[in-house]
């Protein structure tokens, strides 16, 4: 979940890097809800498959498709992160809708896009900071 924090940390759900408590319900209540955002980084922080994946130019082509449509329409209280050195790769963070039981719960999803995509859907886990 350290990823999770450090990537609410940047999007200013922390009120600063020392105090890793999210603000009071009430305060995050009363703002706006948060505007999308897409960035493209340059590197994955994620060490553990690493491995290259031979890639092709229909897989580019799609990939650079998405990241267009992304850069130009995330929806509201989505962060998405792609990065250069791991076009196959991405993360996503929801925060949930103020008003729904899930109100201003982080939901942080990476994405791995197989070598044949769009031909084969993605792989999506899912990080749960709720189980121990």
């Amino acid at each position: 979940m350290v990823v999770v924090a450090s990537w609410l940390r940047s999007h200013g759900h922390f009120r600063n890097r020392s105090e890793e408590s999210l603000r009071s319900a009430g305060e995050v209540r009363t703002q706006k809800q948060c505007i999308g955002t897409f960035e493209v980084l340059d590197e994955c922080p994620d060490r553990l498959d690493a491995h290259e994946v031979p890639l092709s130019r229909k897989f580019y082509t799609a990939v650079f498709k998405e990241h267009k449509v992304l850069s130009q329409h995330v929806p509201t209280n989505i962060h998405v992160h792609a990065f250069a050195n791991r076009l196959n790769v991405l993360h996503v963070l929801i925060i949930g809708p103020v008003g729904t039981p899930f109100d201003t719960t982080p939901f942080f999803f990476k994405f791995k896009l197989p070598s044949d995509y769009p031909q084969k859907p993605p792989e999506v886990c899912l990080f749960d900071d709720t189980t121990r």
